[in-house]
């Protein structure tokens, strides 16, 4: 996982800027965890990111060049992807949430960018049995740029799997969709600019204490390992 890392680690605001197509997905500890086991799931994707500063921390402690903050929500990434769209013309299409989340996600988004181009919206609710259907689904639409919201684990697993199938670019972005049907800015201002947006989460969302408690413990023991095995292998 460690050489999977070092490898497909991209700074995604170059990618848009010099109109690098290709697929990014969102690493946490918890899905560093899965994946590591299960590299085969993810690898048709073309560059990886890291969801939160202590994932990013301590990969740098490891010698990992981290590029600067690009989570896909609107206090980083997500607003340049929509200018981008805007500014080309180019077509996307959201997966994710329940059909109302989709649905009110896409007024709400459209309010701020009002020459945003849907291509196509549907739910994130199908099974591995549904992707041939789901994928043809979005082919049909023939979307620049694919937004996929199906939470951890899912949404890494189509994007690899959407990734030979589409021209364009492909983004995981978590809970982005359900998040943003609340508030279009979910992180307070104050919060963004102190760098406590986990812990705003934990308040906001506590389900993601219990999932913190157990994944990122053992994260960092599995960087370690990995990080020795990495080193053993380019001696």
């Amino acid at each position: 996982m460690f050489t999977f890392i070092k490898e497909k680690i991209v700074n995604v605001e170059e990618m848009l800027i010099n109109n690098e197509k290709g697929s990014v997905i969102y690493l946490n500890p918890s899905t560093y965890n899965y994946f590591r086991k299960n590299m085969d799931l993810i690898e048709n994707v073309d560059g990886v990111r890291f969801d939160g500063i202590f994932m990013s921390s301590f990969l740098k402690l490891f010698g990992i060049n981290v590029p600067k903050r690009q989570s896909f929500d609107m206090t980083s990434l997500a607003p340049q992807v929509f200018e981008k769209a805007e500014k080309e013309g180019l077509t996307l299409f959201f997966c994710g949430g329940a059909d109302e989340d989709v649905n009110k996600f896409c007024q709400i988004i459209q309010s701020k960018y009002k020459n945003l181009q849907i291509a196509g919206k549907r739910n994130g609710y199908f099974s591995d049995d549904d992707f041939s259907k789901v994928k043809d689904e979005i082919i049909k639409d023939k979307p620049d740029i694919v937004i996929l919201g199906l939470g951890g684990r899912k949404q890494e697993v189509v994007a690899s799997k959407l990734t030979p199938f589409i021209n364009g670019y492909i983004f995981t972005c978590g809970a982005f969709i359900s998040q943003t049907t609340k508030r279009i800015d979910f992180y307070p201002k104050y919060i963004n600019r102190l760098n406590l947006r986990w812990a705003y989460r934990f308040i906001v969302e506590p389900r993601t204490i219990k999932r913190v408690l157990i994944s990122y413990p053992s994260f960092v023991v599995y960087l370690f390992i990995d990080f020795i095995n990495y080193k053993n292998r380019n001696q």
